[in-house]
């Protein structure tokens, strides 16, 4: 049963203790995140810099006694947090037991005498064109639906069931011809990883883009850029600097972006910088359609002014 935005907000908000909920794609975090104003936003939509401050905040609100997050998948790679309760869109069972690593992860609750809680939700569909990787996720979500709905006393932390599951998604990958395409099934079953790497690419490489962000310490990418823009050429050391600073987008992302004005691609070179309006300090990139209750101008109306004083805008 499909679980309303508004009713999944009400239903965290009344949650007692602390609780992560992730959902699916970055235009949901910030969907729900809005409807909580005291909520944390976590995706990959923010710069390293801005996601590391989020999650130190969240690691004090934590030791606090109360910290209500949303995020996408993003909070599955590699980061180190625990919440005693976690919320999760259904996905394929991988992407969910990866959510539930976030919920009692060191045991601390163990002293306490308590467990930590996962529950799954179904959340409203999403509009738009799906791409090949999307149905690929949409066909794990149904199989994990249809899991529950058949053998609802699964454990998904018994290791022979994700076993299962695997080979299952290998053949279905199999059988519509995904994977042979490149001969793939043979590099996987002689395990040749460097072959599998330079050929299967799941994700969409993106583009670095440089945001502008202050971290907690007031450091910024301003400076920098203008070393930049007035050398005519990046060093090395530059493009180390910003590298905290930047956001990987996909490249249709990108194209809505400069079509709307809001990239620099030529005053700083070797570099695609991000126009101020279009970076927020809660949600990191939004993108043209998603502007409007942030913005302050039009920024196509907005000229561009570096001038003496670096990224300032004017709209003299």
């Amino acid at each position: 049963q499909v679980m309303p935005w508004q009713e999944l907000a009400e239903r965290l908000q009344k949650e007692e203790t602390s609780v992560l909920c992730v959902v699916n794609t970055r235009r949901h975090a910030r969907l729900l995140a809005e409807m909580l104003p005291d909520a944390l936003h976590f995706s990959s939509s923010m710069c390293a810099h801005h996601r590391t401050a989020v999650i130190e905040e969240a690691k004090r609100r934590l030791a606090a006694g109360r910290c209500l997050m949303i995020s996408t998948q993003a909070i599955e790679a590699g980061v180190d947090i625990s919440f005693p309760v976690v919320w999760r869109a259904v996905a394929p069972m991988e992407a969910v037991i990866q959510a539930a690593g976030r919920c009692n992860r060191h045991m601390e609750l163990a002293e306490q005498g308590k467990f930590g809680s996962v529950y799954l939700f179904h959340p409203p569909e999403t509009d738009g064109p799906i791409t090949p990787l999307e149905q690929f996720y949409r066909e794990g979500t149904m199989r994990l639906k249809d899991l529950v709905a058949l053998k609802p006393d699964t454990d998904l932390e018994q290791h022979s069931v994700f076993q299962v599951w695997s080979a299952e998604d290998l053949e279905v990958a199999h059988e519509r011809g995904r994977l042979d395409k490149l001969c793939l099934m043979t590099d996987i079953r002689y395990e040749r990883f460097a072959q599998i790497a330079e050929k299967y690419r799941l994700i969409e490489e993106g583009s670095p883009v440089v945001v502008h962000y202050q971290t907690p310490s007031g450091e910024t990418p301003e400076p920098c850029l203008e070393k930049i823009r007035k050398r005519g050429q990046a060093l090395q050391e530059y493009y180390r600097f910003l590298q905290r600073f930047t956001v990987s987008l996909r490249h249709a992302n990108l194209q809505q972006l400069r079509t709307a004005g809001l990239l620099d691609e030529t005053n700083f070179p070797g570099l695609t910088v991000l126009h101020r309006d279009a970076y927020h300090d809660r949600f990191g990139v939004i993108l043209p359609e998603a502007l409007s209750p942030y913005i302050v101008s039009d920024p196509r109306a907005v000229d561009w002014d570096f001038g003496d004083r670096g990224w300032d805008l004017c709209k003299e």
